[in-house]
């Protein structure tokens, strides 16, 4: 489609072989067409998912433009041709609140749904916008297509380009990003969230604290065992610290909650007993759960590949720093990745809780988690 449109193009990651969808590349992990895009010194690059239906662009300076910037740059122009109907664009709540300030500054209204492009559809729908998306670069064009497609996100993206004579770069100026900060934490239950009164307590303290110079949203995962905390603000450093107060405050309420079954689910034995042989014991669940999240992000796949929490084993020896273990599908991964284990920087003081992961490629003999009972 593109060469014929006249465009000289270099494809990257398009050798499927069954098992390595979106493993390390394409709209998932935009940083390797990044890499290749600078190289060559391309105009613009652009990332697919799997099934096609995402698009992440990254400009000429290498620069990453996820969803909200596409919704912002076709929105922008559409209204200015007079082709955006009801003069809204439909997103979700996850979008960035620098969306929100690019499209109103413009004068044109953005209506949010629950998480889910089909939530997004049918409120397009209903109100006759022709304009939708999320952040995560599922778009929709109704005017071409009733369903997303990345190709046609990106054909609409170039034709911007082509109209404006600008370059995306200098497109996406339009939008200021706001740091978002998204953590998750496990859980066997999904009560409402106003039901957790510590947690709303210290949402109220921190909405205070920001002023209207930030939002926080706490849901649940509509497919995982897993309830998420979002806070966007102005302060990169200091809402990464709201964000992991609230997911360990979260904690310390869910693990009231836990049946002996579920922990099992997520941490091995040798990490329960651990964590319940300290004398406060969310802090080191917490933390152990943030090492297990960087893992995966470091294996570039999480759960998408077959990868489970317990594969992940947070390990400390007496007078050694920790080390996250790779277990089953997990290790199999990271030998593909050219590594074993990996070392892990764990911050837990109070109610905040951080991990880094480095993936190593040497191997101590550890033996395996046992099975959950």
């Amino acid at each position: 489609m593109f060469r014929r449109l006249g465009a000289r193009v270099i494809i990257t990651s398009a050798n499927p072989d069954g098992t390595n969808i979106n493993a390390g590349c394409g709209a998932l992990h935009p940083e390797g067409l990044r890499k290749r895009l600078v190289a060559a010194g391309a105009d613009v690059g652009f990332a697919f998912d799997g099934d096609g239906d995402r698009l992440i662009s990254i400009d000429h300076l290498g620069e990453i433009r996820d969803g909200d910037y596409a919704l912002a740059i076709a929105g922008r122009h559409m209204a200015q041709q007079g082709r955006l109907k009801t003069n809204t664009v439909v997103t979700t709540v996850m979008a960035n609140l620098g969306l929100d300030e690019c499209l109103r500054a413009a004068g044109i209204a953005i209506v949010k749904t629950q998480v889910g492009d089909r939530y997004v559809h049918e409120e397009m729908q209903r109100m006759g916008a022709n304009l939708g998306g999320e952040q995560s670069g599922h778009l929709l064009f109704p005017d071409y297509a009733p369903t997303g497609d990345g190709i046609l996100s990106a054909l609409a993206l170039l034709a911007v380009m082509r109209e404006s004579g600008e370059a995306l770069a200098s497109l996406a100026t339009c939008m200021r990003k706001f740091p978002q900060v998204l953590v998750n934490v496990p859980v066997a239950r999904k009560p409402p969230m106003e039901s957790l009164t510590g947690v709303m307590e210290r949402v109220r303290v921190f909405e205070r604290e920001m002023n209207g110079t930030g939002r926080i949203l706490l849901r649940y995962s509509g497919t995982e065992s897993l309830a998420r905390v979002m806070i966007e603000g102005a302060d990169d450093t200091r809402i990464r610290v709201m964000a992991d107060e609230l997911a360990s405050a979260l904690m310390r309420e869910v693990i009231a909650r836990w049946d002996e079954r579920f922990p099992r689910r997520v941490f091995t034995e040798q990490e329960i007993a651990y964590c319940r042989a300290r004398r406060d014991p969310v802090p080191h669940f917490a933390a152990r759960f943030a090492a297990k999240e960087a893992g995966m992000k470091a294996l570039g796949t999480g759960l998408r590949l077959g990868v489970k929490w317990r594969e992940l084993e947070v390990r400390r020896e007496r007078g050694q720093a920790p080390t996250l273990v790779l277990h089953g599908r997990s290790r199999e991964l990271g030998l593909a990745r050219g590594g074993r284990r990996m070392l892990l920087a764990l911050t837990h003081e109070g109610d905040y809780a951080l991990a880094q992961a480095l993936l190593v490629d040497d191997d101590p003999v550890l033996a395996p988690p046992p099975a959950p009972r």
